[in-house]
């Protein structure tokens, strides 16, 4: 891509971000005010880059997808003092990452039944000092063919991960807020006590209640078990796939997905 296309598909987005971030193409044109040729151009690179999506409507519909808001608003920050917060979480929920990890490879993908898939830690993509409403921590994505089904499924799911201690409601909206750019989304919560007192309990079942009432999986690990997937309980099931926009997963893919993983699904997806 072109110093000039970039330049132009940054101010592109700003001129979208100013239109509340949806309009047609007529509309967006005539406020940049530029010729067809150029504005093309420009709008293209800008959804190549997985930050505009386009929908059908009067005029075709030209629309910032959810993870560019995601950004944008990570830009933007939290206060000082929530910032500090979610960064000393961050930092305590890092060593777990790498404990789910090859459990999460390997158990939860072949439970999955999936014929090709990719896994990444993305958690590390979240903007420091944002707020807690940003990218997933695990992001699997999947692929399975069936022998007299033409064509296969693919499926994007979403995992975060939250430490017992540091549990609560809000969890809950922040996997659900992952539901932007993947089909399935799941909490998944380590060190939860062995022999859990009445008041662990309690708040377990709030939690619980919630998922089942917005559709998020709930997976329950006891402290230590990490690598052992059989111990994993799974409280509260996913409810059946959503489709988000496909502009909306191709963006999610293209931002926060390594260079290697979206060759692997490039690959996967052909």
């Amino acid at each position: 891509m072109t110093d000039s296309k970039i330049d132009d598909a940054a101010l592109l987005v700003e001129r979208l971000l100013e239109m509340g971030g949806r309009t047609n193409n007529k509309q967006l044109k005539d406020k940049l005010g530029w010729q067809g040729e150029r504005y093309f151009a420009a709008r293209n690179a800008a959804r190549a880059t997985g930050v505009v999506g386009l929908s059908r409507g009067r005029g075709g519909i030209v629309f910032l997808t959810d993870t560019a808001k995601a950004g944008l608003a990570e830009v933007a920050g939290a206060p000082e003092t929530e910032a500090q917060q979610i960064d000393a979480e961050y930092a305590k929920e890092v060593e777990y990452y790498e404990k789910l990890f090859p459990t999460i490879k390997q158990a939860w993908v072949q439970n999955e039944g999936f014929d090709d898939h990719v896994v990444e830690i993305t958690a590390s993509k979240r903007v420091k000092g944002a707020g807690r409403w940003t990218v997933p921590d695990i992001v699997v994505i999947g692929k399975i063919v069936r022998q007299y089904v033409p064509g296969f499924e693919f499926t994007v799911q979403s995992i975060e991960i939250k430490r017992f201690e540091s549990l609560d409601a809000l969890a809950v909206f922040e996997a659900l807020n992952h539901r932007r750019a993947s089909h399935l989304t799941y909490l998944l919560v380590v060190n939860f006590p062995k022999k859990p007192a009445d008041r662990d309990n309690e708040k377990l079942g709030q939690v619980t209640q919630l998922c089942e009432e917005h559709d998020v999986g709930l997976v329950v690990v006891p402290k230590g078990e990490e690598g052992n997937y059989d111990a994993w309980e799974f409280s509260v099931l996913a409810a059946d796939k959503i489709e988000p926009h496909p502009d909306n997963l191709d963006g999610f893919i293209k931002q926060y997905m390594s260079a290697e993983s979206k060759d692997a699904v490039a690959k996967m997806v052909r």
